[in-house]
């Protein structure tokens, strides 16, 4: 585990919790079918971005296997570690945790 995600780890609000945050991710993803119902969402690709911002490794292992099991566009990650676990390519800059 880098520094940063070290860091977020210890320092993590407490009432925020991987249950708390997958129940939101469900409705909102509950809120989205209806809404794209009538668009041609077949090549909509989306990437997360939040290794930097999560609160813990868990909270974003629940919110990776959420969205491949109710979400077929994920595509891709910026957590270097989940990829390869979750057949998602590695996208941005690890910079922020290399140096």
């Amino acid at each position: 585990m880098r520094l940063l995600g070290v860091i977020s780890d210890v320092v993590q609000t407490p009432e925020v919790t991987p249950k708390l945050v997958v129940a939101h991710l469900r409705s909102n993803l509950l809120q989205l079918n209806p809404l794209a119902s009538d668009m041609d969402i077949s090549r909509f690709k989306m990437v997360d971005f939040g290794t930097c911002h999560r609160f813990s490794q868990g909270l974003q292992q629940g919110i990776i296997s959420t969205m491949k099991a109710k979400f077929p566009y994920l595509a891709s990650t910026s957590n270097y570690d989940l990829p390869h676990q979750w057949d998602l390519a590695p996208v941005g800059t690890q910079a922020h945790e290399c140096f």
